[in-house]
């Protein structure tokens, strides 16, 4: 982003909050694909800069390990969700060699196969499919060297990266495009995807390095061990209760996306159905009150935000009149929405809650992983 409009976006946010805007990529004034499919109503805006934009931000994610230190980089979305605490546990859960980061995708359908074969990978899932992401911070540029590679690039300094994989990636990006649109596909063409990229990345060249749950993974002979759910912890609300079969019958289930038609009604749509998500987490754990409860602020004096939770070893106390009437009203009021259309846990299962939801007879073989043992562990979780 480098706009006033982007630059005031930041300075909304909240001071926990670190903001960086990314800057153009060199080949964005050069780059001349546009892509038709993105915005066929062209009600958010559509063209080339649009294009520019998409592939701009895709770019952008493959160069997020700079812009933290951490371990893990979490990839997400801006009208994505949390909807959940103990998001630590669920998305690294302990197995018998430790905790790893948890990698969802789906087997029954394609959105980005172009993404993978020009990757020189063999097309097994898409990995877009849910946020967050989770993703070492060595594997960004595990995954930059194998774009490089595909050019006959190699080697050299951090400027030297830099430059060849933007000129490699410009040249990924055009195969990709040609590539679908080429027969037997004769696509519009497609765009890659980050998520698509580098899931596959990792599955081909570092899966033991994750723990896997691919939905229908036995259509494309993923081990069955690697086919069973896990809990997730956001919601991609945009896509909220969209099903296979919606884009068969030309359902208009992007109407009430946000930005959608009509769009004051989109996004008051969008904002409700967020906040029903956002709820079944909230009413999810004990309320109870704390020493100091609701005087302390959101950030502490380190700068650092506190946890809205407190620990075991604390003490708990009643809660006052006023929580108790404010916990009636989100989680016994509140839940409607959320209630009204599936059990609120079943989006812990789904990745468009209330659609897609994974169900107990087709996780029969997963053992302790079959939801119904996953539900009862998540109350346990939420309990402590």
């Amino acid at each position: 982003g480098e706009s006033p409009a982007e630059e005031a976006a930041c300075s909304v946010l909240p001071s926990w909050v670190r903001c960086i805007l990314m800057p153009r990529p060199p080949f964005y004034d050069d780059f001349d694909i546009e892509y038709v499919t993105i915005n066929t109503g062209k009600h958010q805006g559509g063209g080339l800069e649009r294009s520019r934009g998409l592939v701009w931000k895709e770019w952008s994610e493959c160069w997020a390990d700079r812009y933290s230190t951490a371990d893990y980089v979490a990839i997400t979305d801006s009208d994505t969700v949390f909807s959940t605490f103990g998001v630590q546990e669920l998305l690294f859960p302990l197995g018998k060699f430790g905790r790893k980061s948890v990698v969802w995708a789906h087997a029954e359908s394609a959105q980005f196969p172009y993404a993978v074969l020009s990757l020189k990978l063999q097309w097994q899932a898409e990995f877009m499919d849910s946020f967050p992401l989770v993703v070492h911070r060595r594997h960004f540029k595990g995954l930059r060297s194998h774009v490089i590679s595909l050019s006959g690039g190699s080697g050299g300094g951090a400027e030297a990266e830099s430059a060849l994989f933007d000129r490699a990636y410009m040249a990924y990006v055009r195969q990709v495009f040609d590539a679908s649109r080429a027969p037997p596909s004769a696509g519009p063409g497609e765009c890659p995807s980050f998520h698509s990229m580098m899931g596959s990345y990792l599955w081909w060249l570092h899966r033991r390095d994750y723990v896997w749950s691919i939905r229908h993974g036995h259509l494309t002979d993923v081990p069955l061990r690697q086919t069973c759910p896990r809990l997730r912890v956001a919601q991609h609300v945009a896509y909220w209760g969209r099903e296979t079969w919606f884009d068969q019958v030309g359902y208009p289930w992007r109407h009430l996306k946000v930005n959608g038609r009509p769009t004051q009604l989109s996004e008051v749509a969008y904002g409700a159905r967020a906040t029903a998500a956002i709820l079944a987490g909230l009413c999810a754990v004990p309320w109870v009150g704390g020493p100091g409860s609701g005087k302390q602020g959101l950030v502490g004096a380190d700068g650092i935000r506190r946890a809205f939770a407190m620990g075991v070893n604390e003490s708990w106390l009643p809660l006052d009149p006023g929580l108790r009437d404010l916990n009636r009203d989100l989680c016994t009021h509140g839940m409607g929405l959320a209630e009204g259309v599936a059990a609120p846990e079943d989006r812990l299962l789904s990745r468009t809650y209330p659609g897609m939801r994974w169900t107990v007879a087709e996780a029969a073989y997963c053992g302790g992983l079959r939801p119904d043992r996953l539900r009862l562990e998540y109350r346990q979780l939420m309990a402590r």
